[in-house]
Protein backbone atom coordinates (compact mmCIF):
# COMPACT_ATOMS: atom_id res chain seq x y z
CA UNK A 1 0.00 0.00 0.00
CA UNK A 2 2.81 2.24 0.98
CA UNK A 3 4.59 1.59 -2.37
CA UNK A 4 1.50 2.53 -4.65
CA UNK A 5 0.75 5.87 -2.16
CA UNK A 6 4.46 6.56 -3.10
CA UNK A 7 3.95 6.00 -6.58
CA UNK A 8 0.78 8.36 -6.83
CA UNK A 9 2.11 10.60 -5.22
CA UNK A 10 5.57 10.77 -7.20
CA UNK A 11 3.63 10.67 -10.52
CA UNK A 12 1.17 13.81 -9.00
CA UNK A 13 4.27 15.08 -8.66
CA UNK A 14 5.71 14.70 -12.30
CA UNK A 15 2.52 15.72 -13.64
CA UNK A 16 2.38 19.23 -12.05
CA UNK A 17 5.66 20.01 -12.09
CA UNK A 18 5.92 19.52 -16.07
CA UNK A 19 3.03 22.26 -16.36
CA UNK A 20 5.93 24.55 -14.72
CA UNK A 21 8.56 23.32 -17.13
CA UNK A 22 7.09 23.56 -20.24
CA UNK A 23 6.27 27.31 -20.15
CA UNK A 24 2.83 28.59 -21.89
CA UNK A 25 0.89 27.98 -25.01
CA UNK A 26 2.37 29.40 -28.23
CA UNK A 27 -0.10 31.69 -30.16
CA UNK A 28 -1.08 29.05 -32.48
CA UNK A 29 -2.25 26.56 -29.94
CA UNK A 30 -3.91 29.50 -27.94
CA UNK A 31 -5.62 30.38 -31.03
CA UNK A 32 -6.53 26.84 -31.55
CA UNK A 33 -8.16 26.49 -28.33
CA UNK A 34 -9.86 29.46 -28.83
CA UNK A 35 -11.87 28.51 -32.03
CA UNK A 36 -13.41 25.40 -29.68
CA UNK A 37 -13.37 23.14 -33.13
CA UNK A 38 -14.17 19.48 -32.96
CA UNK A 39 -13.25 19.45 -37.18
CA UNK A 40 -9.28 19.17 -36.43
CA UNK A 41 -8.27 20.11 -39.84
CA UNK A 42 -9.60 23.79 -39.09
CA UNK A 43 -7.29 26.48 -39.13
CA UNK A 44 -6.80 29.55 -36.91
CA UNK A 45 -7.54 31.62 -40.25
CA UNK A 46 -10.59 33.95 -40.22
CA UNK A 47 -12.13 31.96 -43.17
CA UNK A 48 -12.39 28.59 -40.42
CA UNK A 49 -13.08 30.60 -37.41
CA UNK A 50 -16.29 32.53 -38.88
CA UNK A 51 -17.27 30.46 -42.14
CA UNK A 52 -20.21 32.11 -42.49
CA UNK A 53 -20.40 35.12 -44.49
CA UNK A 54 -22.75 37.82 -45.52
CA UNK A 55 -21.64 40.98 -47.88
CA UNK A 56 -23.12 43.75 -49.80
CA UNK A 57 -21.82 43.25 -53.37
CA UNK A 58 -21.30 45.97 -55.99
CA UNK A 59 -20.68 45.41 -59.74
CA UNK A 60 -20.98 42.37 -62.02
CA UNK A 61 -22.83 39.75 -61.26
CA UNK A 62 -25.39 41.27 -59.14
CA UNK A 63 -24.81 45.31 -59.80
CA UNK A 64 -25.86 46.20 -56.31
CA UNK A 65 -27.15 43.58 -53.40
CA UNK A 66 -26.48 41.42 -50.66
CA UNK A 67 -24.91 37.77 -50.91
CA UNK A 68 -24.45 35.18 -48.57
CA UNK A 69 -21.49 32.69 -48.23
CA UNK A 70 -20.05 29.62 -46.98
CA UNK A 71 -16.27 28.54 -47.00
CA UNK A 72 -16.36 24.53 -47.11
CA UNK A 73 -12.66 24.58 -45.82
CA UNK A 74 -10.15 27.92 -45.76
CA UNK A 75 -9.93 27.08 -49.85
CA UNK A 76 -13.28 27.01 -51.33
CA UNK A 77 -16.41 29.14 -50.53
CA UNK A 78 -19.87 28.71 -52.38
CA UNK A 79 -22.73 31.19 -51.71
CA UNK A 80 -26.12 33.22 -53.75
CA UNK A 81 -27.14 36.25 -54.10
CA UNK A 82 -29.76 38.93 -54.99
CA UNK A 83 -29.50 42.06 -56.69
CA UNK A 84 -30.83 44.62 -58.55
CA UNK A 85 -30.41 46.32 -62.25
CA UNK A 86 -32.78 48.86 -63.04
CA UNK A 87 -35.32 47.77 -63.88
CA UNK A 88 -35.38 44.47 -62.81
CA UNK A 89 -33.72 41.47 -60.42
CA UNK A 90 -30.63 39.85 -60.14
CA UNK A 91 -29.67 36.79 -58.87
CA UNK A 92 -26.51 34.74 -58.80
CA UNK A 93 -25.00 31.20 -56.93
CA UNK A 94 -20.92 31.77 -56.99
CA UNK A 95 -18.28 29.48 -56.13
CA UNK A 96 -14.43 30.91 -54.86
CA UNK A 97 -11.21 29.55 -54.12
CA UNK A 98 -9.25 31.44 -52.50
CA UNK A 99 -5.96 30.69 -53.27
CA UNK A 100 -4.12 31.08 -49.99
CA UNK A 101 -5.66 30.50 -46.86
CA UNK A 102 -4.32 33.90 -45.21
CA UNK A 103 -6.12 36.94 -43.93
CA UNK A 104 -5.44 39.60 -47.23
CA UNK A 105 -6.23 36.43 -50.19
CA UNK A 106 -6.43 36.45 -53.52
CA UNK A 107 -9.82 34.72 -54.92
CA UNK A 108 -10.95 33.32 -58.18
CA UNK A 109 -14.63 32.77 -58.64
CA UNK A 110 -17.08 31.49 -60.87
CA UNK A 111 -20.94 30.83 -61.38
CA UNK A 112 -24.32 31.54 -62.84
CA UNK A 113 -26.18 35.03 -62.56
CA UNK A 114 -29.69 35.51 -63.41
CA UNK A 115 -31.28 38.89 -65.02
CA UNK A 116 -35.12 39.38 -65.39
CA UNK A 117 -36.17 43.20 -66.21
CA UNK A 118 -39.92 42.04 -66.01
CA UNK A 119 -40.17 41.20 -70.16
CA UNK A 120 -36.83 39.27 -70.58
CA UNK A 121 -34.80 36.45 -68.72
CA UNK A 122 -31.18 36.27 -69.34
CA UNK A 123 -28.80 33.67 -67.81
CA UNK A 124 -25.04 34.20 -68.08
CA UNK A 125 -21.82 33.05 -66.47
CA UNK A 126 -19.79 34.61 -64.07
CA UNK A 127 -15.36 35.22 -63.85
CA UNK A 128 -14.01 37.40 -61.31
CA UNK A 129 -10.50 37.56 -59.43
CA UNK A 130 -9.45 39.59 -56.91
CA UNK A 131 -8.20 40.19 -53.39
CA UNK A 132 -10.05 39.53 -49.83
CA UNK A 133 -8.79 41.08 -46.88
CA UNK A 134 -10.82 39.28 -43.74
CA UNK A 135 -10.13 42.06 -40.84
CA UNK A 136 -10.03 40.80 -36.61
CA UNK A 137 -13.86 41.31 -35.81
CA UNK A 138 -15.29 39.75 -38.60
CA UNK A 139 -15.96 42.55 -40.80
CA UNK A 140 -13.64 42.71 -45.05
CA UNK A 141 -13.68 43.97 -47.95
CA UNK A 142 -12.60 42.44 -51.86
CA UNK A 143 -11.95 44.16 -54.17
CA UNK A 144 -11.66 42.69 -57.80
CA UNK A 145 -12.40 42.63 -61.70
CA UNK A 146 -15.68 40.64 -62.77
CA UNK A 147 -16.74 39.27 -66.71
CA UNK A 148 -20.03 38.56 -67.17
CA UNK A 149 -21.44 36.94 -70.18
CA UNK A 150 -24.94 35.70 -71.00
CA UNK A 151 -25.59 32.20 -72.74
CA UNK A 152 -29.25 32.04 -72.56
CA UNK A 153 -31.94 34.39 -73.20
CA UNK A 154 -35.14 32.17 -72.19
CA UNK A 155 -37.04 34.18 -74.17
CA UNK A 156 -36.06 32.58 -76.68
CA UNK A 157 -35.67 29.19 -75.14
CA UNK A 158 -34.56 27.31 -78.50
CA UNK A 159 -31.85 30.01 -79.50
CA UNK A 160 -29.55 29.10 -76.21
CA UNK A 161 -26.77 27.53 -77.46
CA UNK A 162 -24.42 30.26 -78.60
CA UNK A 163 -23.44 33.44 -76.46
CA UNK A 164 -25.70 36.33 -76.71
CA UNK A 165 -24.81 40.12 -76.84
CA UNK A 166 -27.62 41.31 -74.16
CA UNK A 167 -24.95 40.88 -71.00
CA UNK A 168 -21.12 41.35 -72.18
CA UNK A 169 -19.91 43.12 -69.09
CA UNK A 170 -16.17 43.31 -67.70
CA UNK A 171 -16.00 45.55 -64.93
CA UNK A 172 -14.57 46.65 -61.51
CA UNK A 173 -16.33 44.44 -58.23
CA UNK A 174 -16.23 45.15 -54.94
CA UNK A 175 -17.70 43.91 -51.72
CA UNK A 176 -18.11 44.54 -47.78
CA UNK A 177 -18.30 41.83 -45.81
CA UNK A 178 -19.26 40.23 -42.47
CA UNK A 179 -18.17 36.60 -41.16
CA UNK A 180 -20.35 34.90 -38.38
Amino acid sequence: MRKIAVFAFVLSFLSVSSLFAFGELTEKVEKLVDTNQKNLERTYYPRDQKPNQFSLKFGPGLLAGVAYSYNLNHFFAVGFGAGTIAPGLSADMLFTAYLMPTTVAPYVSAGVVYYGDFVRNVVSGELGAGVDVALDNGFGVNLGVGYVRSFADTGRPFDNVVAYDDVNWFNVQGGLNYRF
